[in-house]
């Protein structure tokens, strides 16, 4: 097993933070928090087509599954963004 097992099975697989809402609940939240929460979905939709932008390009040490897989990298940006 991983020596990062623990740690990566101790992350949330569930976020309920701007990024992770959905247009019905922008309109239950009040418009400035609703402005925000819509300004880090898109940040995070740009990191997604950065992403598959950038598929074609050379890492070794970042497997074809890895590069192509949208809900990981979606769940990475997650992370950081409320571990950071």
């Amino acid at each position: 097993a991983s020596p990062w097992f623990p740690y990566l099975a101790s992350l949330p697989r569930y976020f309920s933070n701007g990024p992770s809402m959905t247009p019905f609940c922008y309109n239950c939240i009040p418009s400035y928090l609703t402005e925000l929460c819509q300004k880090e979905r898109a940040t995070m939709n740009q990191l997604l087509m950065l992403k598959s932008l950038s598929a074609n390009l050379p890492h070794e040490w970042l497997g074809d599954e890895t590069r192509g897989n949208a809900d990981l990298w979606k769940w990475a940006y997650q992370i950081v963004l409320t571990r950071a």
